[in-house]
């Protein structure tokens, strides 16, 4: 997976940052970080910045209130869409994709 995948071990938040900063892009991205609304939010924030308009964005525990909280303010304002099947998904703690739109000024 080295070739293709690269693992972060710092916050999300931070390291999304920089990589947005750096114009880096992907064709998807997996999160598994804070449960803290404004830290998900920021981390969708820059996800929106570096996954490709139409890209996977692959989100752990979006059944904890403020991940969820986060997770719909992008899908309601932002045009982010959710996948069929997969948006949601139950019993905890399963991870919901979407696919996001293009940046937004």
């Amino acid at each position: 997976m080295d070739d293709i995948a690269e693992l972060a071990t710092e916050p999300s938040q931070r390291f999304l940052a920089r990589l947005a900063d750096a114009g880096f892009t992907a064709d998807a991205a997996f999160v598994d970080g804070s449960h803290h609304f404004h830290n998900v939010f920021v981390d969708l924030h820059f996800l929106a910045e570096v996954v490709r308009p139409g890209g996977i964005v692959l989100l752990d525990d979006v059944w904890w209130p403020s991940v969820g909280a986060a997770v719909s303010y992008f899908e309601t304002n932002l045009g982010w869409r959710p996948v069929p099947g997969a948006w949601r998904m139950g019993p905890p703690p399963r991870p919901a994709v979407a696919r996001g739109s293009a940046p937004t000024g």
